[in-house]
């Protein structure tokens, strides 16, 4: 992952500025075994104006507050760092000795042209490689709740428009299903309609609110929630 840009018009490669960008992953671990997230990385941010975050919260909760694990800012070579995932943070994630987190990277850029901030010029944030330790389970479909037979496919198209598809598999005997679509403040925008027959399902999003108005351009996210456990995928609106 690299968050930057090459600029031929300009005197060096580098970032915007008032940018803000994430990606993030979910992944299960024991909750009784210190799991660390490791990163491989290198970064050229503004100093004491440009950050880049590391952060991880429970899993299936869009509204669930991020924790911060590490912040960046000046300059680095490429370095290996290990950050352990605070234990209040594993404990209310817990379901039978497993936690499933959230891990999201996040870039934010001060609003100020680099000129008035002394002319600097950064290449932004690279990540060659992120690995967190103690995994329990290998991926989305093996976590608690959802066996291997619950899931929710990446959107098709994704970027889309004017529309994407959502295809979830739902396990024999899901009893409370929903899938909705949030913003990227985690607000709700919209709850599809959704089948409760085992097996493959889909449904599509039109790019709507529930009052049938158009969403505005950027970052979307669709929550598949069966029995009280959620797996989630991002999707970006284009127009």
């Amino acid at each position: 992952m690299w968050f930057g840009v090459d600029r031929d018009d300009w005197f060096c490669p580098g970032y915007g500025n008032n940018w803000s960008d994430f990606t993030w992953t979910t992944v299960a671990v024991e909750t009784s075994s210190s799991p660390q997230v490791l990163l491989r990385h290198k970064y050229d941010l503004e100093p004491g104006y440009d950050y880049a975050y590391l952060q991880v919260r429970p899993a299936g909760d869009l509204s669930a507050a991020w924790t911060q694990l590490a912040d960046f800012t000046g300059t680095s070579s490429c370095i290996s760092e290990n950050f352990p995932i605070p234990q209040a943070v594993l404990n209310a994630a817990e379901v039978n000795g497993v936690s499933t987190l959230d891990v999201r990277l996040l870039m934010e850029s001060d609003s100020g042209w680099s000129a008035e901030d002394g002319s600097y010029c950064g290449i932004g944030w690279w990540l060659d490689e992120v690995s967190v330790t103690n995994i329990s389970v290998s991926g989305v479909d093996d976590l608690p709740g959802l066996g291997e037979t619950a899931r929710l496919d990446a959107p098709r198209p994704n970027p889309f428009n004017p529309s994407t598809v959502l295809r979830y598999h739902l396990p024999a005997g899901a009893s409370q299903v929903s899938l909705r679509i949030f913003d990227q403040r985690g607000l709700l925008v919209r709850e599809l309609e959704t089948a409760m027959e085992a097996g493959w399902q889909e449904t599509r999003w039109d790019g709507r609110d529930a009052a049938g108005n158009r969403m505005a351009s950027g970052l979307y996210f669709a929550r598949l929630n069966v029995d009280g456990v959620s797996s989630i995928q991002k999707m970006a609106l284009v127009k």
